[in-house]
This record gives structure tokens, C-alpha cells and sequence, in this order.
């Protein structure tokens, strides 16, 4: 619920401000395919402590929308930068052309790769410059793990995290062809809680 209620007073000065400029003109619904870049905060379940991951997680994915009458669907895919309280380090020893032979000191980092889809119903207000939706859809962890980016002979541990079903709200501002909006994720199962952000993108 708090994350509904951030969503709607983030919206409100972009609906003011598209109203202030046109008042009466009424656009066309938007419809067919968008892409948006989409970047958030995640909340996680505690329990994932048990393999020294935190309750929290920056998000950073892209999600392909496509709109056909009031129908809105989603093809997402997401990385989390995992909140990490058992990394580690390692000495490596350079490979490519620029630092071959040159030893350094490389650190962990957790992530968890996700794939997802969803479908849901979309309003338009402001004279359909303005989108909101609701959504219901699934999240597939793909990968999750912690280890040493680009490092071949590096070791690595699989983090068990659970995929899951979620609802999605959010809010779509359209500027001609651009696309900036809001987004509040909310699981119903699985280890990702909920995932709050920003989008921006364009349809093509």
C-alpha cells in the first residue's frame, strides 16, 4: 500500500503538467508495441539471510509492452544487484590484450537474472495522455548466484531464490512517441517482496 501511494504522488505533477499545456486536445490511444527501460529498488523475503543475502536489491531491466484496445501486456526481464553480507575476494590474473599477466584483487558481486510476463488492464485519463494499469503476472529466476564477474577459473555459489507470481500498478506518461512512467511491483509469492522504479522509453 505504501508503495501505491508513493506511485500516485509521483504521478500527480506529471498529469498537472500535460493538463497545463493542452487542455483540450484529445489524442489518440496509444496502441501496438513500447519498449522501456526500467530501473528500481526491491524489497526481499529475510529469510534469503540464510545464504548472506540482504533484504534488499537495485533493479535494472527492460520490459517489452504491447497494448491492444485496454489489453496490456508485458515481457519483462530484470537483473537484481543483490545486497551482499558474505563477499569475498579473490587474486586473478589478467587475460586480454590490455592487462595480460597483470594480477589484481577482484570482488564478489550477487545477482539474480529474471525473466517474466504479465497481463493486466489499462486506463487512460487526461485526455489519453495518461496511462494507468494493473497487472497480474509471473517472475522466473533464471539465475542466481554470487561469484567473480568476467572471471573464468573463478568459484562461485548458486543462490537459491524462488520465482513467483506478483501484481504490477503503474502509470505511463506518452510525449508524442516517449514514454515516461512509474512502476510498483507487489509479489504473491516467491523470494522478491515487492519492486518499486522508474521508466522511460518509446513506441515503435
Amino acid at each position: 500500500m505504501k508503495s501505491l501511494v508513493i506511485l500516485a504522488l509521483l504521478l500527480l505533477p506529471f498529469v498537472s503538467h500535460s493538463a497545463e499545456m493542452d487542455d483540450q486536445t484529445v489524442v489518440e490511444i496509444p496502441q501496438g508495441w513500447a519498449i522501456n527501460l526500467q530501473l528500481g529498488l526491491a524489497s526481499l523475503n529475510p529469510e534469503l539471510s540464510s545464504q548472506g543475502i540482504g533484504d534488499s536489491a537495485s533493479s535494472f531491466g527492460l520490459s517489452f509492452d504491447k497494448l491492444n484496445d485496454d489489453i496490456y501486456m508485458s515481457f519483462l526481464i530484470n537483473v537484481l544487484n543483490l545486497d551482499d553480507n558474505e563477499g569475498y575476494s579473490e587474486e586473478v590474473v589478467g587475460t586480454s590484450y590490455s592487462n595480460s599477466g597483470q594480477r589484481s584483487t577482484a570482488k564478489s558481486n550477487a545477482s539474480a537474472s529474471l525473466l517474466g510476463a504479465a497481463v493486466g488492464k489499462a486506463w487512460f485519463v487526461n485526455n489519453n495522455k495518461t496511462m494507468l494499469y494493473a497487472q497480474g503476472g509471473f517472475n522466473f529466476v533464471a539465475e542466481a548466484s554470487r561469484n567473480i564477474p568476467n572471471c573464468s577459473n573463478c568459484g562461485g555459489t548458486d543462490l537459491n531464490i524462488d520465482s513467483g507470481l506478483f501484481t504490477r500498478f503503474g502509470a505511463n506518461i506518452f510525449l508524442d512517441n516517449a514514454i515516461i512512467g512509474v512502476f510498483s511491483i507487489v509479489s504473491l509469492t516467491g523470494d522478491i517482496d515487492n519492486n518499486f522504479g522508474i521508466s522511460v522509453g518509446f513506441q515503435y
